[in-house]
């Protein structure tokens, strides 16, 4: 064994044992996704390969073909693991007019490259024990090139053939995050690869190059999520960017038609309010104003359609399906009218004074996302208008709904019938009710 005897494995157990740590918390931490069970999987994989070749591979002379089969399969999973953790990344990207079925059949013929790693291995135990031994003690010559072929080639091409494909994934609209963890597995296996059959001293140097490049990516894409995150629970109901983490079955974002409740809430009086007041008053005024609405729609499921000045619309059962949708409606206009009681005492002064009107509506509305490069959740039907035209006509402090809404909500609200009114665009009367009292 020669230089082989000699050799000290302390510096690849930490390399195999830092790979294992970052693969467990890769997986554990965020296991509900497939990418990080992958990639978690990967790491567990590279981990458990160099451990089982530093080892257990060197004391292998008799029983030779389980010792190469301890190393050979972790090996092989990593070639499994490896690209199906890029087949996981490039489902979450739209492919647009491009043909994914080539880039997925290079990660299919990576994985076969792989299996015929451990295949020509598990036949041939003495070989790949002359191969790696020699790898470690860095003993590798031209008299083993052979060897370095037959073996090594499997591994070369499953590397070349993953390697392809994640690099024609590039020619899609690749969101930033999404760039940066490609990019950085992609820089990382060519190293790790070679950590497997470079002398020992450098291998893990190697190794270790090959990890960092894969965990400055994978850090770089959870940040981007993290921000991403942050971005849409400031715009968002807390309900929707919970669903949205969890994949509850209640959030549809797909495009339909379904009976919903839409409650649309305007500042009267704002626009000479505005003009009696700087413009830092006002937009502290407005930030206050959607921060007391916007809370209101949390609490009761509501997710805010549109601001539109003084005026924000909320819809109530889309995309977070609810069956009491007429009842949260009401309710989330009630609340909002108590509210702003304190919120108008609060801004009103002397100068100029405002109030506060709101429309409530119930229908079936045609829902879901549209836009090309910035989304956008619409809606659109009769429920929408009626409710834009009903907050029109709403005095102040008070909250006028429709028949279908009282109907939806079972007559459960204190409410007595109000005046019946011709809505601009409306053929039909609508009647509606007032809270009492």
């Amino acid at each position: 064994m020669g230089p082989a005897a000699e050799f000290s494995p302390i510096s690849l157990n930490l390399i195999g044992l830092l790979a294992i740590g970052l693969g467990s918390a890769f997986y554990w931490l965020d296991r509900k996704e497939r990418t990080s069970q992958m990639l978690g999987l990967f790491l567990c994989s590279i981990g458990l390969s160099v451990l089982a070749g530093v080892n257990f591979l060197r004391e292998a002379e008799e029983n030779l073909r389980f010792y190469t089969a301890l190393m050979a399969i972790p090996t092989t999973a990593s070639f499994i693991f490896g690209p199906e953790w890029i087949r996981a990344v490039r489902a979450r990207i739209p492919a647009g007019h491009y043909d994914t079925r080539f880039g997925d059949r290079l990660l299919q013929i990576s994985q076969i490259f792989g299996i015929t790693y451990m295949a020509i291995s598990l036949a041939m135990p003495e070989k790949h024990y002359a191969l790696f031994i020699n790898g470690v003690s860095g003993n590798i010559t031209s008299a083993e090139n052979r060897l370095l072929l037959l073996i090594g080639l499997p591994m070369v091409l499953s590397v070349i053939s993953a390697g392809f494909a994640l690099l024609i994934t590039f020619r899609r609209d690749i969101p930033l995050g999404e760039q940066r963890r490609l990019l950085g597995f992609g820089l990382s296996v060519p190293f790790l690869a070679a950590g497997l059959v470079v002398g020992a001293h450098q291998a893990a140097y190697v190794m270790l190059v090959g990890q960092l490049f894969l965990i400055v990516g994978a850090i770089q894409y959870h940040i981007l999520q993290a921000q991403r995150g942050d971005f849409m629970q400031r715009f968002l109901p807390s309900q929707v960017v919970q669903a949205m983490d969890e994949n509850q079955n209640q959030l549809n974002l797909e495009t339909g038609r379904q009976k919903i409740t839409v409650v649309a809430c305007d500042l009267r009086k704002f626009t000479p309010y505005a003009e009696k007041h700087d413009s830092e008053h006002v937009i502290g005024l407005l930030r206050a104003y959607y921060k007391m609405v916007g809370e209101a729609a949390a609490e009761h499921g509501a997710t805010i359609k549109d601001y539109a000045g003084d005026g924000v619309l909320m819809l109530v059962g889309a995309p977070l399906a609810y069956t009491d949708h007429a009842d949260r409606g009401v309710r989330l206009a009630q609340v909002i009218n108590e509210r702003s009681v304190a919120f108008l005492d609060h801004w009103n002064d002397e100068t100029a004074t405002m109030g506060l009107g709101i429309g409530v509506s119930t229908g079936e509305a045609s829902v879901g996302v549209v836009g090309d490069e910035r989304l956008e959740y619409a809606a659109v039907g009769p429920a929408i208008n009626r409710a834009s035209r009903l907050c029109d006509k709403a005095k102040n402090g008070e909250v006028l709904i429709d028949d279908l809404t009282v109907i939806s909500a079972e007559e459960k609200h204190p409410v007595e019938q109000g005046s019946d009114y011709i809505l601009k665009g409306m053929s039909e009367t609508v009647q509606t009710w007032v809270f009492k009292a």
